[in-house]
């Protein structure tokens, strides 16, 4: 079952001149899914095929099994041989699978792989219960309103206080741990058709208490224990600037004034862009008068929550649309005033 804007992946291909363009998604089993690993500009760097180590992270970008491939770059697989049809069976030979043997081999060559990374509806139909799942999904119209050729719906989240345990700054993935039901809350979100898109400051960075891979790891962490309670995020971004100078090790690259650090709208503008977002039809949850200054300055409706700072970091006069405890009490009540769920 697929419905994706063609178009747009196809002018990503061109744009990038890529050798091959993959469609990658997040989604809410990614531990038994064959994962990709991309750069900052969405270059393929790695393909991690399952089964997952359990003490490794990675991010939870899935082979959708959705490709634009230039023609010229298959030259050097064109004379592979293949065993007769009879063999295929259970056998691998030399037959190519596009996932597990023809992109890596690619990569190992010096090919140009592209991630298309959307959270457009692309699903195998391969058992009963799968069917079951996505004619339920069809009749409540999720699925054909994923193309982001239609606009979206979405809750953005801050992530410290938000989603995991506020201290005083994560500069390290084992300093990451989810909040109680911050799982289950997203994973709602994730099943009633908003997009999730998390929008943090990183100061760390720019203070030069830990490095950007160092915040893909805390990001991956986060991801891989979402996906172990089968809930996803569709983009996560980050701000890794801060303007105040003084700290030993700072990035002098980094301390600037810049349009994505919250309260200003930067970040969850360009998630508007990249993901066709209906800002007037989302919501933004956060623990700070930060994040709700943010949400007035983007036209998003806020929520506080009482977790975290709950408000009480006192930077910003904004005052809440609601409050509620948590993040799972604030998408329980968008669900069910929105959805009528």
């Amino acid at each position: 079952m697929v419905n994706v804007d063609l178009e747009r992946i196809w002018n990503a291909h061109v744009e990038h001149r890529a050798d091959a363009t993959l469609l990658l998604h997040p989604n809410d089993h990614p531990l038994d899914s064959d994962l990709v690993e991309t750069d900052a500009d969405s270059w393929i760097r790695a393909f991690h095929n399952r089964p997952h180590p359990p003490e490794c992270f990675f991010q939870n970008l899935v082979n959708a099994a959705l490709y634009v491939v230039t023609k010229n770059a298959l030259r050097p697989w064109l004379q592979s041989p293949s065993p007769p049809l009879g063999q295929r069976a259970g056998v691998r030979g030399n037959v190519l699978d596009f996932g597990k043997d023809l992109f890596p081999a690619m990569l190992a060559r010096g090919a140009q792989l592209y991630g298309y990374n959307t959270p457009e509806y692309i699903k195998d139909i391969g058992t009963p219960e799968r069917y079951d799942r996505i004619c339920a999904e069809f009749e409540r119209g999720l699925i054909q309103q994923s193309s982001l050729g239609t606009p979206q719906r979405a809750v953005f989240l801050d992530r410290d206080g938000t989603i995991n345990t506020e201290v005083d700054g994560v500069s390290s993935a084992d300093k990451l741990e989810l909040l109680p039901d911050a799982a289950e809350a997203i994973h709602l979100l994730n099943h009633h058709g908003y997009r999730v898109v998390l929008v943090t400051n990183q100061p760390v960075v720019a203070k030069g208490f830990c490095t950007e891979a160092d915040i893909q790891q805390i990001h991956n962490k986060l991801e891989t224990l979402l996906g172990r309670e089968h809930a996803f995020l569709d983009r996560i971004y980050y701000c890794p600037h801060h303007p105040e100078k003084g700290f030993p090790g700072e990035r002098a690259d980094l301390k600037i004034e810049c349009n994505c650090r919250k309260p200003n709208p930067g970040m969850v503008l360009q998630a508007a862009r990249d993901l066709n977002i209906d800002l007037a039809a989302s919501w933004f949850i956060g623990d700070s008068t930060t994040d709700l200054q943010t949400a007035r300055n983007a036209g998003v409706r806020s929520i506080l929550v009482r977790t975290g700072h709950a408000g009480r970091d006192g930077k910003h006069a904004a005052m809440p649309d609601h409050t509620f405890q948590n993040l799972k009490e604030a998408a329980e009540w968008i669900i069910e005033n929105e959805d009528g769920a």
